[in-house]
Protein backbone atom coordinates (compact mmCIF):
# COMPACT_ATOMS: atom_id res chain seq x y z
CA UNK A 1 0.00 0.00 0.00
CA UNK A 2 1.20 3.32 -1.35
CA UNK A 3 0.52 5.84 1.77
CA UNK A 4 0.65 9.58 0.85
CA UNK A 5 1.16 12.71 3.36
CA UNK A 6 -0.29 15.74 1.69
CA UNK A 7 0.84 19.23 3.19
CA UNK A 8 -2.21 20.91 1.35
CA UNK A 9 -1.89 25.04 1.90
CA UNK A 10 1.40 24.60 4.03
CA UNK A 11 4.87 26.60 4.01
CA UNK A 12 7.60 24.66 2.80
CA UNK A 13 9.73 24.55 6.19
CA UNK A 14 6.37 22.20 7.10
CA UNK A 15 6.88 20.11 3.49
CA UNK A 16 10.42 19.13 4.41
CA UNK A 17 10.05 18.67 8.05
CA UNK A 18 7.62 15.61 7.13
CA UNK A 19 10.13 14.61 4.30
CA UNK A 20 13.23 14.32 7.41
CA UNK A 21 10.72 12.15 9.59
CA UNK A 22 8.37 10.21 7.68
CA UNK A 23 11.14 9.26 4.89
CA UNK A 24 8.93 5.58 4.30
CA UNK A 25 6.10 7.61 3.22
CA UNK A 26 5.43 9.37 -0.21
CA UNK A 27 5.16 13.31 0.68
CA UNK A 28 2.83 15.82 -2.05
CA UNK A 29 2.60 19.85 -1.52
CA UNK A 30 -0.77 21.39 -3.05
CA UNK A 31 -2.69 24.26 -2.51
CA UNK A 32 -6.32 24.05 -2.44
CA UNK A 33 -6.86 25.35 -5.70
CA UNK A 34 -5.27 22.16 -7.25
CA UNK A 35 -5.89 19.41 -4.44
CA UNK A 36 -7.27 16.20 -5.74
CA UNK A 37 -6.84 12.38 -4.41
CA UNK A 38 -6.93 9.88 -7.42
CA UNK A 39 -9.40 6.84 -6.63
CA UNK A 40 -6.30 4.73 -6.75
CA UNK A 41 -6.95 0.73 -4.80
CA UNK A 42 -3.45 0.61 -3.87
CA UNK A 43 -2.98 4.45 -2.17
CA UNK A 44 -3.78 6.24 1.18
CA UNK A 45 -3.83 9.96 1.81
CA UNK A 46 -3.21 11.56 4.95
CA UNK A 47 -3.66 15.55 4.95
CA UNK A 48 -1.74 17.86 6.77
CA UNK A 49 -3.37 20.93 6.92
CA UNK A 50 -4.94 24.24 8.66
CA UNK A 51 -8.48 24.30 10.33
CA UNK A 52 -9.21 27.07 7.78
CA UNK A 53 -8.40 25.06 4.75
CA UNK A 54 -10.27 22.28 6.45
CA UNK A 55 -13.45 23.65 5.19
CA UNK A 56 -12.81 24.27 1.82
CA UNK A 57 -12.19 20.55 0.90
CA UNK A 58 -14.85 19.29 -1.33
CA UNK A 59 -16.06 15.77 0.29
CA UNK A 60 -16.08 13.85 -2.96
CA UNK A 61 -12.15 14.52 -2.97
CA UNK A 62 -12.00 13.10 0.05
CA UNK A 63 -13.26 9.05 -0.66
CA UNK A 64 -9.35 7.62 -0.75
CA UNK A 65 -8.14 10.04 2.23
CA UNK A 66 -8.00 8.46 5.51
CA UNK A 67 -7.16 11.24 8.15
CA UNK A 68 -6.63 14.49 8.54
CA UNK A 69 -4.65 16.42 10.58
CA UNK A 70 -5.57 19.96 11.58
CA UNK A 71 -1.84 22.27 12.43
CA UNK A 72 -0.97 25.58 12.31
CA UNK A 73 2.06 25.28 9.97
CA UNK A 74 3.48 28.63 12.25
CA UNK A 75 2.82 27.83 15.65
CA UNK A 76 2.49 23.50 15.40
CA UNK A 77 5.47 22.30 16.96
CA UNK A 78 6.62 19.49 14.81
CA UNK A 79 7.54 17.44 18.17
CA UNK A 80 3.71 17.23 18.53
CA UNK A 81 3.13 15.14 15.03
CA UNK A 82 6.37 13.20 14.82
CA UNK A 83 4.80 10.04 16.09
CA UNK A 84 1.62 10.18 14.71
CA UNK A 85 1.96 7.10 13.05
CA UNK A 86 3.66 3.76 13.71
CA UNK A 87 6.59 4.04 11.29
CA UNK A 88 7.29 1.28 9.10
CA UNK A 89 10.13 -0.19 11.48
CA UNK A 90 8.45 1.10 14.61
CA UNK A 91 6.34 -1.03 17.18
CA UNK A 92 5.03 -1.50 20.05
CA UNK A 93 7.04 -3.97 22.40
CA UNK A 94 4.81 -6.03 24.61
CA UNK A 95 6.31 -8.20 27.73
CA UNK A 96 3.92 -11.02 29.38
CA UNK A 97 5.78 -10.41 32.89
CA UNK A 98 3.50 -12.58 35.07
CA UNK A 99 3.98 -15.44 33.01
CA UNK A 100 7.54 -14.99 32.79
CA UNK A 101 7.88 -14.21 36.02
CA UNK A 102 9.86 -17.50 37.87
CA UNK A 103 10.98 -18.91 34.41
CA UNK A 104 14.75 -18.85 34.23
CA UNK A 105 15.26 -15.46 31.40
CA UNK A 106 18.39 -16.84 29.69
CA UNK A 107 18.61 -17.60 26.27
CA UNK A 108 16.18 -14.83 25.41
CA UNK A 109 15.29 -13.38 22.55
CA UNK A 110 12.97 -10.80 23.00
CA UNK A 111 13.42 -6.97 22.05
CA UNK A 112 11.89 -6.48 25.10
CA UNK A 113 15.74 -7.58 26.59
CA UNK A 114 17.46 -5.30 23.75
CA UNK A 115 15.33 -2.53 24.51
CA UNK A 116 16.07 -2.56 28.61
CA UNK A 117 19.58 -4.02 28.56
CA UNK A 118 21.22 -1.01 25.91
CA UNK A 119 19.35 1.47 28.26
CA UNK A 120 21.61 0.19 31.33
CA UNK A 121 24.57 0.16 29.32
CA UNK A 122 24.29 3.56 27.69
CA UNK A 123 23.44 5.02 31.97
CA UNK A 124 26.87 3.41 33.07
CA UNK A 125 28.62 4.33 29.90
CA UNK A 126 32.12 6.30 31.05
CA UNK A 127 32.63 8.42 27.99
CA UNK A 128 29.50 10.13 28.08
CA UNK A 129 30.15 14.35 27.54
CA UNK A 130 28.07 15.83 30.46
CA UNK A 131 27.58 19.16 28.50
CA UNK A 132 23.70 18.94 29.53
CA UNK A 133 23.06 20.53 25.89
CA UNK A 134 22.30 16.73 24.37
CA UNK A 135 18.92 17.42 25.12
CA UNK A 136 18.40 20.28 23.60
CA UNK A 137 20.67 19.16 20.39
CA UNK A 138 17.87 16.44 20.16
CA UNK A 139 14.86 19.00 20.31
CA UNK A 140 15.78 20.97 17.31
CA UNK A 141 17.15 18.52 15.40
CA UNK A 142 14.70 16.03 13.48
CA UNK A 143 17.12 14.34 11.28
CA UNK A 144 18.98 12.99 14.80
CA UNK A 145 15.44 12.09 16.30
CA UNK A 146 14.66 10.03 13.05
CA UNK A 147 18.16 8.62 13.41
CA UNK A 148 18.11 7.73 16.98
CA UNK A 149 14.35 6.13 16.48
CA UNK A 150 14.87 3.90 13.82
CA UNK A 151 18.16 2.79 15.53
CA UNK A 152 16.26 1.88 18.37
CA UNK A 153 12.81 0.25 17.05
CA UNK A 154 15.51 -1.69 14.57
CA UNK A 155 17.69 -3.33 17.28
CA UNK A 156 20.62 -1.22 15.09
CA UNK A 157 23.32 -1.76 17.94
CA UNK A 158 25.98 -0.50 15.34
CA UNK A 159 24.14 2.79 14.63
CA UNK A 160 23.61 3.25 18.85
CA UNK A 161 26.99 1.95 19.96
CA UNK A 162 28.11 5.00 17.56
CA UNK A 163 25.68 7.30 19.46
CA UNK A 164 26.11 6.14 22.64
CA UNK A 165 28.13 9.12 23.77
CA UNK A 166 25.03 11.24 22.80
CA UNK A 167 22.52 8.82 23.70
CA UNK A 168 24.21 8.28 27.45
CA UNK A 169 24.56 12.11 27.71
CA UNK A 170 20.36 12.66 26.57
CA UNK A 171 19.56 9.94 29.07
CA UNK A 172 21.15 12.00 31.91
CA UNK A 173 19.91 14.98 31.09
CA UNK A 174 16.62 13.81 31.17
CA UNK A 175 16.87 12.45 34.53
CA UNK A 176 18.57 15.67 35.69
CA UNK A 177 15.54 17.55 34.72
CA UNK A 178 12.79 15.19 35.66
CA UNK A 179 14.54 15.57 39.83
CA UNK A 180 13.71 19.24 39.32
CA UNK A 181 9.97 17.94 38.84
CA UNK A 182 8.26 18.28 42.76
CA UNK A 183 4.91 16.89 41.82
CA UNK A 184 4.69 12.93 42.01
CA UNK A 185 1.75 12.18 39.73
CA UNK A 186 0.63 13.15 36.69
CA UNK A 187 -1.91 12.10 33.41
CA UNK A 188 -0.43 12.87 30.41
CA UNK A 189 -1.89 11.99 26.90
CA UNK A 190 -0.49 11.28 23.74
CA UNK A 191 -2.64 10.80 20.21
CA UNK A 192 -1.73 8.57 17.76
CA UNK A 193 -3.78 7.05 14.70
CA UNK A 194 -3.47 3.39 14.32
CA UNK A 195 -4.44 0.94 11.68
CA UNK A 196 -7.39 -1.49 12.73
CA UNK A 197 -4.19 -4.71 13.16
CA UNK A 198 -2.54 -2.31 15.40
CA UNK A 199 -5.85 -1.65 17.44
CA UNK A 200 -6.39 -4.97 17.68
CA UNK A 201 -2.59 -5.85 18.50
CA UNK A 202 -3.15 -3.34 21.67
CA UNK A 203 -6.29 -5.59 22.79
CA UNK A 204 -5.07 -8.82 22.10
CA UNK A 205 -2.68 -7.05 25.12
CA UNK A 206 -4.15 -6.25 27.40
CA UNK A 207 -2.76 -6.18 30.88
CA UNK A 208 0.94 -6.84 29.61
CA UNK A 209 3.73 -4.99 29.65
CA UNK A 210 4.17 -2.22 26.91
CA UNK A 211 6.93 -0.21 25.59
CA UNK A 212 7.52 2.18 22.46
CA UNK A 213 11.04 1.30 21.56
CA UNK A 214 11.51 5.55 21.13
CA UNK A 215 11.76 8.68 22.94
CA UNK A 216 8.40 10.42 22.70
CA UNK A 217 6.45 13.52 23.56
CA UNK A 218 3.31 13.57 25.33
CA UNK A 219 1.44 16.18 26.58
CA UNK A 220 0.04 17.47 29.77
CA UNK A 221 -2.48 18.79 28.98
CA UNK A 222 -5.44 16.28 26.63
CA UNK A 223 -6.88 20.42 24.48
CA UNK A 224 -3.31 20.83 23.65
CA UNK A 225 -3.03 17.54 21.44
CA UNK A 226 -4.01 18.44 17.61
CA UNK A 227 -6.93 17.32 16.07
CA UNK A 228 -6.99 14.42 14.17
CA UNK A 229 -10.16 13.55 11.86
CA UNK A 230 -10.43 10.17 10.84
CA UNK A 231 -11.92 9.19 7.68
CA UNK A 232 -12.24 5.67 7.04
CA UNK A 233 -13.01 2.58 9.46
CA UNK A 234 -9.62 1.39 8.45
CA UNK A 235 -8.11 4.05 11.38
CA UNK A 236 -8.75 5.10 14.66
CA UNK A 237 -7.21 7.76 16.15
CA UNK A 238 -6.92 7.24 19.64
CA UNK A 239 -5.47 8.70 23.32
CA UNK A 240 -3.46 7.24 25.30
CA UNK A 241 -3.75 8.63 29.10
CA UNK A 242 -0.78 7.88 30.81
CA UNK A 243 -0.43 8.20 34.65
CA UNK A 244 2.97 8.41 35.69
CA UNK A 245 4.46 8.46 39.00
CA UNK A 246 7.86 7.91 39.84
CA UNK A 247 8.22 5.12 38.09
CA UNK A 248 9.57 6.58 34.87
CA UNK A 249 11.83 9.17 33.99
CA UNK A 250 10.80 11.76 32.12
CA UNK A 251 11.50 15.66 31.31
CA UNK A 252 9.58 18.52 30.28
CA UNK A 253 10.17 20.14 27.00
CA UNK A 254 7.56 22.93 27.59
CA UNK A 255 4.77 24.20 29.86
CA UNK A 256 2.76 20.93 28.07
CA UNK A 257 5.32 18.76 26.61
CA UNK A 258 6.96 16.28 28.06
CA UNK A 259 9.67 13.73 26.51
CA UNK A 260 9.58 10.54 28.26
CA UNK A 261 12.90 8.28 28.20
CA UNK A 262 13.34 5.16 25.19
CA UNK A 263 13.08 2.54 28.49
CA UNK A 264 9.80 3.67 29.75
CA UNK A 265 7.67 0.66 30.92
CA UNK A 266 4.05 0.74 31.21
CA UNK A 267 1.30 -1.68 31.97
CA UNK A 268 -1.85 -1.62 29.40
CA UNK A 269 -5.01 -1.79 31.94
CA UNK A 270 -7.93 -0.79 30.35
CA UNK A 271 -9.09 0.17 26.36
CA UNK A 272 -12.72 2.07 25.78
CA UNK A 273 -13.56 0.78 22.15
CA UNK A 274 -16.52 3.62 22.41
CA UNK A 275 -14.47 6.73 22.44
CA UNK A 276 -10.93 4.93 21.58
CA UNK A 277 -9.59 5.55 24.97
CA UNK A 278 -6.10 3.41 26.06
CA UNK A 279 -5.02 3.63 29.64
CA UNK A 280 -1.51 3.22 30.53
CA UNK A 281 0.68 3.09 33.83
CA UNK A 282 3.94 3.71 34.44
CA UNK A 283 5.64 0.41 36.32
CA UNK A 284 8.71 -0.10 37.09
CA UNK A 285 8.85 -3.93 36.20
CA UNK A 286 11.48 -3.29 33.73
CA UNK A 287 13.88 -3.12 36.14
CA UNK A 288 13.09 -5.99 38.46
CA UNK A 289 13.00 -8.79 34.79
CA UNK A 290 16.50 -7.32 33.74
CA UNK A 291 17.53 -7.59 37.10
CA UNK A 292 16.41 -11.31 36.77
CA UNK A 293 17.82 -11.94 33.26
CA UNK A 294 21.37 -10.61 34.52
CA UNK A 295 21.59 -12.76 38.03
CA UNK A 296 19.95 -15.42 35.81
CA UNK A 297 23.00 -15.34 33.43
CA UNK A 298 25.26 -14.74 36.01
CA UNK A 299 24.15 -18.37 37.90
CA UNK A 300 25.71 -20.22 34.80
CA UNK A 301 28.47 -17.94 33.93
CA UNK A 302 29.52 -15.54 37.09
CA UNK A 303 30.84 -11.96 36.92
CA UNK A 304 30.41 -11.63 33.27
CA UNK A 305 30.39 -7.54 32.70
CA UNK A 306 26.67 -5.77 31.18
CA UNK A 307 28.52 -5.50 27.52
CA UNK A 308 29.54 -9.28 27.72
CA UNK A 309 25.52 -10.31 28.31
CA UNK A 310 24.99 -7.81 26.01
CA UNK A 311 27.01 -9.37 23.39
CA UNK A 312 25.68 -12.73 24.40
CA UNK A 313 22.09 -11.35 24.04
CA UNK A 314 22.98 -10.26 20.01
CA UNK A 315 23.95 -14.24 19.30
CA UNK A 316 20.80 -15.17 21.18
CA UNK A 317 19.11 -13.17 18.79
CA UNK A 318 20.67 -14.47 15.75
CA UNK A 319 22.04 -10.98 15.27
CA UNK A 320 25.36 -12.11 14.12
CA UNK A 321 26.46 -9.55 12.17
CA UNK A 322 26.30 -7.05 14.74
CA UNK A 323 27.36 -9.31 17.63
CA UNK A 324 30.67 -9.49 15.60
CA UNK A 325 31.49 -5.65 15.25
CA UNK A 326 29.96 -5.21 18.88
CA UNK A 327 32.69 -7.83 20.45
CA UNK A 328 35.30 -6.52 18.15
CA UNK A 329 34.81 -2.79 19.46
CA UNK A 330 34.99 -4.69 23.06
CA UNK A 331 38.08 -5.97 22.21
CA UNK A 332 39.95 -3.16 21.15
CA UNK A 333 39.22 -1.78 24.43
CA UNK A 334 39.48 -4.87 26.62
CA UNK A 335 40.48 -5.64 29.90
CA UNK A 336 42.93 -8.61 30.20
CA UNK A 337 40.42 -10.24 32.37
CA UNK A 338 37.55 -9.88 29.46
CA UNK A 339 39.94 -10.68 26.83
CA UNK A 340 39.69 -14.69 26.62
CA UNK A 341 35.74 -14.07 27.64
CA UNK A 342 35.58 -12.18 24.04
CA UNK A 343 37.39 -14.47 22.29
CA UNK A 344 35.43 -17.21 23.59
CA UNK A 345 31.92 -14.82 22.47
CA UNK A 346 33.39 -14.00 19.04
CA UNK A 347 34.23 -17.73 18.31
CA UNK A 348 30.39 -18.52 19.17
CA UNK A 349 29.71 -16.30 16.30
CA UNK A 350 31.12 -17.78 13.90
CA UNK A 351 30.70 -21.19 15.36
CA UNK A 352 26.87 -19.91 14.39
CA UNK A 353 27.78 -18.57 10.99
CA UNK A 354 29.06 -21.80 10.24
CA UNK A 355 32.37 -20.80 9.46
CA UNK A 356 34.17 -23.58 12.05
CA UNK A 357 37.79 -22.75 11.11
CA UNK A 358 37.64 -19.20 12.37
CA UNK A 359 35.96 -20.53 15.53
CA UNK A 360 38.45 -22.62 16.38
CA UNK A 361 40.63 -20.10 16.05
CA UNK A 362 39.20 -17.78 18.72
CA UNK A 363 38.04 -20.97 20.87
CA UNK A 364 41.64 -22.02 21.17
CA UNK A 365 43.26 -18.47 21.59
CA UNK A 366 40.53 -17.98 24.48
CA UNK A 367 41.47 -20.96 25.70
CA UNK A 368 45.13 -20.77 25.79
CA UNK A 369 44.41 -17.40 27.50
CA UNK A 370 42.65 -19.07 30.14
CA UNK A 371 45.07 -21.57 31.30
CA UNK A 372 48.27 -20.03 30.56
CA UNK A 373 47.64 -17.46 33.08
CA UNK A 374 48.09 -17.68 37.58
CA UNK A 375 45.78 -18.63 38.45
CA UNK A 376 44.55 -20.60 36.17
CA UNK A 377 40.95 -19.77 35.06
CA UNK A 378 39.91 -23.73 34.92
CA UNK A 379 36.08 -23.53 35.80
CA UNK A 380 35.56 -20.89 32.62
CA UNK A 381 37.62 -23.22 30.34
CA UNK A 382 34.85 -25.56 30.65
CA UNK A 383 32.35 -24.09 28.49
CA UNK A 384 35.71 -23.52 25.42
CA UNK A 385 36.30 -27.07 25.99
CA UNK A 386 32.56 -27.81 25.27
CA UNK A 387 32.20 -25.85 22.10
CA UNK A 388 35.42 -26.99 20.84
CA UNK A 389 33.59 -30.58 21.12
CA UNK A 390 30.84 -29.31 19.23
CA UNK A 391 32.93 -27.86 16.05
CA UNK A 392 34.71 -31.49 16.12
CA UNK A 393 31.27 -32.93 16.47
CA UNK A 394 30.14 -30.96 13.47
CA UNK A 395 33.45 -32.24 11.46
CA UNK A 396 32.33 -35.73 11.81
CA UNK A 397 35.61 -36.26 14.38
CA UNK A 398 33.43 -38.20 16.82
CA UNK A 399 35.61 -39.83 18.93
CA UNK A 400 37.72 -36.48 19.80
CA UNK A 401 34.60 -34.74 20.25
CA UNK A 402 33.34 -37.20 23.02
CA UNK A 403 37.25 -36.56 24.71
CA UNK A 404 36.73 -32.93 24.74
CA UNK A 405 32.98 -33.13 26.17
CA UNK A 406 34.71 -35.40 28.74
CA UNK A 407 37.50 -32.67 29.70
CA UNK A 408 34.20 -30.18 30.08
CA UNK A 409 32.00 -32.89 32.46
CA UNK A 410 34.49 -33.35 34.47
CA UNK A 411 35.61 -30.13 35.02
CA UNK A 412 31.75 -28.99 35.52
CA UNK A 413 31.34 -32.03 37.85
CA UNK A 414 33.99 -30.55 40.18
CA UNK A 415 32.87 -26.90 39.94
CA UNK A 416 29.25 -26.83 39.79
CA UNK A 417 26.30 -29.35 41.56
CA UNK A 418 25.58 -32.72 39.81
CA UNK A 419 21.58 -30.76 39.02
CA UNK A 420 23.48 -27.42 37.84
CA UNK A 421 22.10 -26.87 33.84
CA UNK A 422 26.03 -26.79 32.64
CA UNK A 423 26.29 -30.64 33.70
CA UNK A 424 23.20 -30.93 31.36
CA UNK A 425 24.88 -29.38 28.36
CA UNK A 426 27.60 -31.73 29.08
CA UNK A 427 25.47 -34.38 29.42
CA UNK A 428 23.30 -33.83 25.95
CA UNK A 429 26.87 -33.02 23.96
CA UNK A 430 28.08 -36.71 25.25
CA UNK A 431 24.87 -37.92 24.04
CA UNK A 432 24.34 -36.84 20.89
CA UNK A 433 28.36 -38.53 20.30
CA UNK A 434 26.76 -41.73 20.79
CA UNK A 435 23.86 -40.69 18.53
CA UNK A 436 26.23 -40.19 15.65
CA UNK A 437 27.99 -43.16 16.37
CA UNK A 438 24.66 -45.00 16.00
CA UNK A 439 24.51 -46.08 19.83
CA UNK A 440 20.84 -44.82 20.72
CA UNK A 441 20.84 -46.96 24.01
CA UNK A 442 23.60 -44.45 25.45
CA UNK A 443 22.22 -41.15 23.16
CA UNK A 444 18.64 -41.92 25.28
CA UNK A 445 20.43 -42.18 28.58
CA UNK A 446 22.32 -39.74 28.52
CA UNK A 447 19.62 -37.23 26.75
CA UNK A 448 17.25 -38.53 29.40
CA UNK A 449 19.24 -37.24 32.25
CA UNK A 450 20.27 -34.01 30.39
CA UNK A 451 16.19 -33.40 30.43
CA UNK A 452 15.69 -34.40 33.92
CA UNK A 453 18.40 -32.00 34.99
CA UNK A 454 16.46 -29.09 32.71
CA UNK A 455 13.58 -29.75 33.80
CA UNK A 456 13.71 -29.35 36.97
CA UNK A 457 16.68 -26.19 37.01
CA UNK A 458 14.20 -24.21 34.11
CA UNK A 459 11.14 -25.41 35.84
CA UNK A 460 9.99 -26.89 32.52
CA UNK A 461 9.98 -24.49 30.83
CA UNK A 462 12.96 -22.81 28.71
CA UNK A 463 14.84 -23.35 24.95
CA UNK A 464 17.74 -25.66 25.82
CA UNK A 465 14.85 -27.97 27.13
CA UNK A 466 13.11 -27.61 23.86
CA UNK A 467 16.40 -28.30 22.04
CA UNK A 468 16.65 -31.63 23.86
CA UNK A 469 13.02 -32.66 23.22
CA UNK A 470 14.39 -32.28 19.50
CA UNK A 471 17.34 -34.37 20.32
CA UNK A 472 15.45 -37.02 21.54
CA UNK A 473 12.81 -36.87 18.80
CA UNK A 474 15.41 -37.75 15.69
CA UNK A 475 16.83 -41.07 17.81
CA UNK A 476 12.78 -41.98 17.57
CA UNK A 477 12.93 -41.03 14.15
CA UNK A 478 15.80 -43.47 13.34
CA UNK A 479 14.43 -46.11 14.89
CA UNK A 480 11.18 -45.60 13.20
CA UNK A 481 9.09 -44.42 15.91
CA UNK A 482 7.96 -41.67 13.77
CA UNK A 483 4.46 -41.01 16.32
CA UNK A 484 6.73 -41.12 19.62
CA UNK A 485 9.28 -38.79 17.60
CA UNK A 486 6.39 -36.08 16.87
CA UNK A 487 5.14 -35.88 20.24
CA UNK A 488 9.01 -34.79 21.30
CA UNK A 489 8.62 -32.13 17.84
CA UNK A 490 5.59 -30.79 18.96
CA UNK A 491 6.75 -30.02 22.65
CA UNK A 492 9.78 -28.73 21.69
CA UNK A 493 7.67 -26.81 18.71
CA UNK A 494 5.51 -25.21 21.43
CA UNK A 495 7.95 -24.37 23.60
CA UNK A 496 10.06 -22.74 21.29
CA UNK A 497 7.33 -20.39 19.36
CA UNK A 498 6.44 -19.27 22.45
CA UNK A 499 10.07 -18.09 23.71
CA UNK A 500 11.37 -17.45 20.26
CA UNK A 501 10.10 -14.95 17.39
CA UNK A 502 8.85 -16.80 14.99
CA UNK A 503 11.64 -16.21 12.62
CA UNK A 504 14.23 -17.42 14.72
CA UNK A 505 17.00 -20.20 13.72
CA UNK A 506 16.00 -22.76 16.42
CA UNK A 507 12.32 -22.89 15.07
CA UNK A 508 14.26 -23.97 11.52
CA UNK A 509 15.83 -26.94 13.41
CA UNK A 510 13.00 -28.03 14.90
CA UNK A 511 10.56 -27.97 11.73
CA UNK A 512 13.28 -29.67 9.82
CA UNK A 513 12.98 -32.55 11.90
CA UNK A 514 9.18 -32.60 12.13
CA UNK A 515 9.00 -32.72 8.48
CA UNK A 516 11.63 -35.50 8.27
CA UNK A 517 8.86 -37.18 10.77
CA UNK A 518 5.93 -36.43 8.47
CA UNK A 519 7.83 -37.37 5.26
CA UNK A 520 8.16 -40.86 6.72
CA UNK A 521 4.76 -41.23 7.32
CA UNK A 522 4.23 -40.04 4.21
CA UNK A 523 2.35 -36.90 4.94
CA UNK A 524 4.03 -34.98 2.10
CA UNK A 525 1.37 -32.02 2.05
CA UNK A 526 2.16 -31.42 5.77
CA UNK A 527 5.85 -31.90 5.61
CA UNK A 528 5.98 -29.13 2.26
CA UNK A 529 4.34 -26.78 4.37
CA UNK A 530 6.54 -26.77 7.18
CA UNK A 531 9.55 -27.15 4.94
CA UNK A 532 9.10 -23.78 3.37
CA UNK A 533 8.54 -22.22 6.61
CA UNK A 534 11.80 -23.38 7.88
CA UNK A 535 13.59 -22.68 4.30
CA UNK A 536 12.38 -19.00 4.83
CA UNK A 537 14.07 -18.53 8.37
CA UNK A 538 17.19 -20.03 7.04
CA UNK A 539 17.51 -17.97 4.20
CA UNK A 540 17.42 -14.97 6.40
CA UNK A 541 20.01 -15.79 8.84
CA UNK A 542 21.83 -17.70 5.81
CA UNK A 543 21.39 -15.52 2.68
CA UNK A 544 24.02 -16.85 0.86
Amino acid sequence: MNQILICLNLDTKFEDFLREIYSEFTIQSMTIDNYTCNSIDDQEYFIFTTNSTLSQIEKQQQQQVKAIFIVDDQQTNPLQIEDQFLHKHNHWTFYDYLKNEKRDLTRQTHHFFWLQLSHRILVDFEGKNQRQTALDNYLNDSSLRTTIRTALSTNDTNQIYELRSFLGDLIEDIRCEHEKISESKFIFYKQMLLSNVEFEELKANLGQLICMPTFFIAHRHRSSIPVCLTQSSDYISVIFEIECNSHCTFAFVSSDEILFDFNSTFQLQTIDETIHSIQLLAVNHNQTILNKYIDDIHRQTENLSLSLIFNRLLIDMGKWEQAEIYARELLRQSTEHDLPLIEHLLGQIFHWKGQWNDARIYYDRAYERLINVEPQRIKESADILSNIGEILHLEGKFDSAYDYHQQALKIRNEYYPSDHAVIANSLENIGLVFYQKLQYDDALDYLQQSLDIREIYYQSFHPDIANNLNNISCIYIDQGKYDEALVYQKRAFDMYNEYCPDSHVHLASILNTMVDSLYRKEKYDEGLELAEHALAIQKRFHPD
